[in-house]
């Protein structure tokens, strides 16, 4: 089973999701990011697209759309 680490998205009005997955993929401004558990540090803008939460093995998996932030 692969590493899971914690994700959290918020908005400025709530909380959108908060949980474990095994991956997140981002839109960034030079194209998606690739997130897996133990990452190097990273600070980076977000801009509007998709986000996938890969949430297991099996491969449940999460779409959020979101706008402008930092991941």
């Amino acid at each position: 089973m692969a590493k899971s680490f914690k994700v959290v998205i918020v908005t400025p009005d709530k909380t959108a999701y908060q949980g474990s997955v095994v991956s997140a993929t981002i839109p960034g401004l030079a194209g998606y990011i690739g997130i897996w558990a133990d990452h190097a540090p990273l600070v980076a803008a977000v801009v509007p697209g998709m986000v996938t939460l890969r949430m297991d093995d099996a491969g449940s998996t999460k779409y959020l759309a979101v706008g402008t932030g930092f991941v």
